[in-house]
């Protein structure tokens, strides 16, 4: 019986283990990127709370191997094509902001359709996928590649389910997922070359052709008018 205890206790507390230290974010505002270069749009900070007891990897094979994105159009659509977005990359960070300090782990290749989540497999990554105990804690940033054949004014929004990441916690062989939803909003997005143009609707222009008609018969009514006050 004690045994059994010992072990329903063991579960029960693996199962909360690895968590989010600070709520995964998103995009804030628009942000302009330019063809070939990397822009920032994730990052989460992750902690282990049960120094001692397991070791927190992020990415559990064969349920999530890591860190989930869903990159789509503006609603306000712009012509946003997944090709405009050549990869994701994922770094082991030790803040939350991109920079060239950062440990890449993991690489999506190219995009999944607009609306599905495209996976960062961090399964690979060796040590550098493992979570730090508390006090510590660690930072995971995603950053998009944009595309050289992007077309300048293409925007694309960032979202996640909740949960979107993957821990596996090694000694029990046990995982579980965390990761804080992020909505997609077209006041935060990024923007390709220059600021979002919206998908033309189509507008008709309306000729008219009549202005010399027009001209002749204000100028008709001005000569009847001064011929009535005299």
């Amino acid at each position: 019986m004690v045994l059994l205890l010992g072990m329903l206790w063991a579960t029960v507390s693996d199962a909360q283990d690895g968590q989010e230290a600070s709520p995964a974010q998103g995009l804030s505002g628009v942000t302009v990127a330019f063809r070939g270069g990397e822009v920032q749009i994730y990052s989460v900070e992750l902690e282990d709370i049960l120094p001692g007891f397991d070791d927190v990897d992020l990415g559990f094979p064969g349920t999530n191997n890591g860190i989930r994105l869903i990159i789509n159009d503006l609603t306000a659509t712009t012509g946003f094509l997944s090709t405009d977005v050549s990869e994701l990359r994922l770094y082991r960070s030790t803040d939350a902001v991109f920079d060239g300090g950062d440990i890449l782990v993991a690489s999506s290749g190219p995009l999944s359709p607009l609306g599905a989540a495209t996976l960062l497999d961090a399964t690979g990554a060796g040590a550098n996928r493992r979570i730090a105990e508390v006090p510590a804690s660690t930072f995971f940033v995603a950053t998009a590649v944009i595309s050289a054949t992007a077309a300048s004014g293409h925007a694309f929004t960032v979202a996640a389910f909740n949960p979107h990441i993957g821990l596996d916690h090694c000694c029990f062989g046990f995982g579980i997922e965390v990761g804080s939803a992020i909505i997609a909003s077209d006041a935060n997005h990024v923007s390709i070359g220059s600021a979002a143009k919206k998908a033309s609707r189509g507008g008709a222009a309306i000729p008219f052709g009549g202005e010399p008609v027009m001209v002749c018969l204000l100028l008709g009514t001005g000569v009847f008018a001064l011929w009535r006050r005299a």
